[in-house]
């Protein structure tokens, strides 16, 4: 049978309709769920970047860029500047008591109650 709704030339997308509209699966994706349902201080552009910084076709080689809305073009930025402190950036030097206690008040201004994980109700 034919299904017009798959038969746009994008599947079930359409060109701008942003990476919010579309299904993304994996840690980030988790994570983010989680700070949704978290007391949380921190502003949409950072949650963005948590949630689309492993989604390297789109931020690194421009890929799925007709899928991209004026939001994912906006924080685009932001997602690169957090790459900068993620992946390969880590080092085997443990955390000194000062860094310790800095990183410890930045999770405590950003999430007072800690991170809250989704559970599923049966």
């Amino acid at each position: 049978r034919i299904n017009p709704m798959y038969n746009r030339g994008f599947g079930v997308y359409y060109e701008g309709c942003g990476f919010d509209r579309m299904v993304f699966t994996g840690h980030d994706e988790i994570i983010y769920q989680s700070l949704l349902q978290t007391e949380q201080w921190l502003p949409e552009w950072a949650l963005y970047a948590v949630r689309y910084h492993s989604f390297y076709p789109w931020h690194t080689h421009g890929a799925y860029a007709k899928y991209a809305s004026d939001k994912d073009h906006q924080y685009l930025p932001y997602v690169r500047r957090f790459n900068e402190c993620d992946l390969y950036t880590k080092h085997a030097d443990p955390v000194d008591a000062i860094q310790r206690k800095m990183i410890d008040e930045l999770v405590v201004r950003y999430l007072p109650n800690g991170l809250m994980f989704p559970t599923k109700r049966t």
